[in-house]
């Protein structure tokens, strides 16, 4: 049995109704801004292209970050002029 899909109303992307479902989900009304995702990675490893540590935030333009609105890479997904920067970040 396939998945049932569902489309962003942002950006038009077909998801399946599982992620579709996730807290990126629904998507927030036109004009407000999501937060950032903080690096994570399963061995405790910093980010292998702006460094930032476990919890810590991306650097912007990194190649790494996490789109907190689609989940895939923020750089190239479409929706960085919706995602805050800098939120968090440790000095």
């Amino acid at each position: 049995m396939k998945s049932a899909k569902s489309v962003c109303p942002l950006c038009e992307m077909i998801f399946t109704q599982e992620l579709f479902n996730t807290s990126m989900f629904p998507a927030k009304k036109p004009g407000e801004m999501y937060d950032p995702i903080p690096h994570h990675d399963r061995n405790g490893d910093n980010c292998p292209d702006c460094n930032a540590a476990e919890g810590e935030y991306h650097e912007e333009g990194c190649d790494w970050e996490t789109c907190p609105v689609c989940g895939g890479q923020l750089l190239s997904c479409g929706h960085r002029d919706i995602v805050l920067t800098g939120q968090g970040k440790n000095e």
